[in-house]
């Protein structure tokens, strides 16, 4: 059935009347068509309870050796979770020995790995307490049937309440019912009490004796009920008839299989256990309506009716308890079932909780990124910062925690969306040498404390801090290439020490395959290539009308860039074409250089207008965009050019971001780095051609459609959600 879930379901407890079997079985039955599971038990069950589940399509396992075998037991269970192609592993259990199922539930190959708290305490204790430490690193996720099992398996670390649904219109008070059956017993006119559960050392029926008797001497019409079978019935019968508690007091009625009508025939419901996880029972009996006498050391989670009472184990106040105990008529008896369904536990609620669990968790497990930091220098401008800003927007869009942290303070000249944070981790202005050990001990706190799925470093001057002071911090980090690795980071030490650090990230994300082709083969088989992401939102359309003579680029004034050069060729090509101006938006050390070589031309020819936010509305009517870098990883500039459609020329330079992006002669034209008279020419081919032009503006402008911002991203999450899978 297309969109029904996968689900293997382990019992580690018998597959018998017990809370954890009747848990599983009824939440399987109220999921229906949803749900496909089958059960592994360590006994084999009753054949109706295999006729329920197989049924619904399931098959049961037997597997008896898991305490006398456990490494055979794990290895077959780990063939049977291979073979049966499971979307969920749900294992149920009491402790920490639940670390068998989930290590044989990794070996099958399980991604999902659920343990399931039934329980507030354990009999292997010791063995509970050596297994806490793997255990805890053993499940992908963790259920319990209450907050006290949870806090008891789980501790401090977070888990899921399932509550133990009952079928309420079979356990709701029947009048005819307890009319009946009291006829029968012959227990017309009797005050009833009736203890439900397996009879072991922590059902703890054996308490009952003592206040029973004390009460029956005030009240000769009790009579107590105990129905369940277990290792210590004929201990507990012999025990009654010690304290004189003949067959008329005391009836022991062994495994019923029509507890719900015993419900509609008692008076009350005694519960006195010496530990419970969620009992099922206490909710069915306050689902019949009954008042309830409950020991306190059971959860007060179960307490669903405003009947239901918490007694300390002492003989006297069960006594008293009893003694006092109103009988509730039939009008109020039925109360109980609203009270039930109004809780959260009728049937329809505890399959549609599995269910929704299940998919929530099959969900997390496509998109487990849900906490992203991000680590950089500043977000002051340029292309990383730009990137940095489209992903983080898109992902806080798509419920991601996205944070930003800076090396130093500056404000983010791209907008951020309002639930991204930016945190720089220094007050200052700059992050010299000396600042690195503070600034990057600091985050390692921030990541501790916070605990995001991962951090993504970029630039290369901030990867290699990154990855060393996060070393042994449990989170994965991922370093992003964004220029070319011989020549960035410019300090030679620092590229030496990535070498050495580099293996210890979880991931690279290189922006070309030349830059990829830089670092080892490990490196590289544990990295991808991915595009910058596109923004279209904040681009004009692509301009189809008539242009300027004017050449534009766009970049840092800085040495990269080889803005001389730009200048240099434009001068060559400005003496043939007189008419042409050229314009260098951007700003950086390299100005009062760049303005010296401008005025070498006549005024206004060459323009240096510095940084502007609406570039790409500048640069839009232009004739044509000029990179001229000696390197270069993915530059946006050029990007966002073509995708408006101008017709570009760039340097086939390292690290062959512009190759990637540009087909020469198809969307645009490369020549060879530092050549002057190249680059010269390039220009007047586009300025003499207007067919040329024409041919490469349309062909630039289809760079839409790849980089488009939703889908690159979409990628960039992929690969992370990939190393976290």
């Amino acid at each position: 059935m297309k969109g029904q879930i996968r689900a293997l379901e382990i019992l580690t407890t018998r597959f018998a009347a017990n809370g954890i079997s009747a848990y599983a079985l009824t939440a399987m039955e109220a999921a229906g068509e949803r749900l496909l599971a089958d059960v592994v038990a360590i006994n084999e069950p009753d054949a109706d309870l295999r006729a329920r589940v197989e049924r619904l399509g399931g098959r049961v396992f037997v597997l008896p050796m898991r305490n006398r075998d456990p490494i055979a037991y794990a290895a077959k269970l780990a063939r049977i979770v291979r073979d049966g192609g499971y979307d969920v592993v749900h294992a149920h259990g009491n402790s920490c020995t639940l670390l068998t199922e989930m290590w044989a539930a990794k070996r099958g190959g399980a991604g999902i790995r659920i343990a399931h708290a039934h329980n507030t305490a354990c009999r292997q204790k010791l063995l509970h307490a050596l297994l806490r430490r793997p255990f805890d690193r053993s499940y992908t996720a963790a259920a319990a049937c209450g907050n006290e099992a949870g806090r008891f398996l789980f501790r401090d670390r977070p888990f899921t309440v399932l509550n133990n649904g009952v079928n309420i219109d079979r356990f709701a008070f029947d009048p005819e019912a307890r009319a009946r059956l009291r006829a029968e017993m012959g227990l017309a006119g009797r005050r009833v009490l009736l203890a439900v559960g397996g009879c072991s050392a922590q059902k703890n029926q054996r308490f009952l004796f003592a206040p029973f008797v004390a009460a029956r001497r005030q009240d000769p019409s009790l009579c107590l009920l105990i129905a369940g079978d277990g290792p210590l019935l004929d201990e507990l019968k012999r025990e009654a008839e010690a304290q004189g508690l003949d067959g008329d007091a005391v009836h022991f009625l062994g495994r019923r299989n029509d507890v719900p009508a015993l419900l509609s025939l008692a008076d009350a419901f005694l519960l006195p256990s010496l530990y419970e996880g969620f009992p099922i029972a206490l909710v069915e009996a306050q689902c019949a309506g009954l008042p309830c006498l409950v020991a306190d050391t059971v959860t007060r989670d179960a307490a669903l009716t405003p009947h239901t009472v918490y007694l300390p184990l002492e003989p006297d106040a069960w006594e008293t308890a009893i003694c006092t105990l109103a009988c509730r008529d039939a009008a109020q008896r039925a109360d109980g079932a609203d009270a039930v369904r109004a809780a959260g536990f009728s049937l329809a609620d505890t399959g549609a909780a599995l269910v929704g669990y299940y998919q929530t968790l099959i969900n997390e497990k496509k998109h487990p990124l849900k906490k992203l930091f991000v680590m950089t220098h500043n977000m002051a401008g340029g292309g990383c910062e730009r990137v940095i800003a489209q992903l983080v927007n898109r992902y806080a869009t798509e419920g991601i925690d996205c944070t930003v942290l800076t090396e130093y303070r500056h404000e983010s000249y791209f907008p951020l969306h309002a639930n991204v944070r930016l945190v720089p981790l220094t007050a200052g202005g700059k992050c010299g040498m000396r600042d690195v050990p503070r600034v990057y001990l600091r985050l390692r706190s921030l990541v501790r404390r916070e605990k995001p799925d991962l951090v993504l470093a970029m630039p290369e001057k901030v990867n290699v801090w990154a990855v060393l002071f996060l070393a042994g911090s449990g989170t994965p980090v991922v370093v992003s290439e964004r220029n070319d690795p011989a020549r960035h980071p410019e300090n030679r030490v620092k590229r030496l020490l990535r070498h050495i650090v580099y293996p210890m990230a979880a991931g690279f994300i290189f922006q070309t395959e030349q830059q990829a082709a830089y670092f080892s083969p490990r490196i590289q088989k544990r990295g991808v290539v991915l595009d910058n992401p596109l923004e279209l939102s904040r681009l004009p359309e692509s301009y189809a009308g008539e242009r300027t003579h004017t050449a534009v680029t766009a970049a840092r004034l800085a040495p990269q860039k080889n803005l001389p050069l730009l200048i240099g060729a434009f001068s060559d090509f400005y003496r043939t074409h007189p008419d042409w101006r050229l314009i260098l938006y951007g700003e950086g050390e390299e100005r009062e250089t760049l303005e010296r070589l401008a005025d070498a031309l006549p005024e206004g020819v060459v323009s240096l207008p510095g940084a502007m936010a609406d570039v790409t509305d500048r640069i839009r009517t232009a004739g044509m965009f000029v990179l001229a870098s000696d390197f270069e990883g993915m530059p946006n500039a050029l990007i966002e050019a073509m995708a408006e459609g101008l017709p570009v020329i760039a340097t086939d330079c390292p690290a062959g971001g512009p190759a990637a992006l540009i087909r020469t002669e198809e969307n645009g034209l490369l020549v060879k780095p530092g050549d002057r008279v190249a680059m010269a020419n390039a220009m007047a081919r586009i300025a003499d051609d207007p067919a040329l032009a024409l041919r490469l503006s349309g062909a630039a402008a289809t760079i839409r459609m790849r980089l488009d911002g939703a889908a690159v991203a979409e990628k960039w999450r992929g690969y992370l959600e990939g190393l976290l899978g």
